[in-house]
């Protein structure tokens, strides 16, 4: 077996060169049209989804104090509607003002760990209203399926009504 040693070969830069500080700064790309299309609509989803989900989540709370007062069957679905719209604006907050940050500069100043925590911020809240939808579903399960025993219920006591009025002749 035959090895061979490479020697290390240095380069040397011309006075023309760039120094080595300016040559390892790599800047961002060049936004295309398809950007700036994507930039407006995010912002305007934004600017929309912020204003109505406030509007909402302000009228819920509303709602919410009037039926604890009295009301207690409603109190269950005003609070999946408070959590869903919670969800939706962590999503507009975190996830879509990062994404266009991101469009709008294509580069992120805050470092390793900032990036990290906002990575991990922005999955969560995506997994958080997917979540949230589940909770709303296995409600909508529990009702149907309790309307049915309820129906059930009622059938039996029709039943055994009829059944009485025909033996009681």
């Amino acid at each position: 077996m035959v090895v061979t040693q490479i020697k290390p070969t240095t380069q040397t830069t011309s006075p023309s060169s760039k120094n080595s500080t300016e040559e390892n700064i790599i800047s961002p790309p060049e936004h295309l049209f398809s950007d700036y299309i994507e930039i407006v609509y995010l912002g305007s989803v934004i600017l929309t989804g912020l204003t109505l989900n406030f509007c909402v989540l302000k009228r819920l709370l509303i709602e919410k104090k009037m039926t604890e007062r009295g009301g207690r069957p409603k109190n269950g679905f005003i609070l999946l509607k408070l959590n869903l719209n919670i969800s939706d604006l962590l999503i507009l907050l975190i996830h879509a003002l990062g994404k266009l940050g991101w469009l709008i500069t294509y580069e992120w100043k805050g470092g390793e760990c900032l990036c990290r925590i906002f990575n991990f911020l922005s999955m969560f809240t995506l997994y958080l209203s997917s979540n949230i939808v589940i909770c709303i579903a296995l409600d909508r399960l529990t009702t149907v399926l309790n309307a049915q025993k309820l129906n059930m219920g009622q059938q039996k006591i029709w039943t055994k009504y009829v059944i009485r009025n025909s033996s009681s002749n």
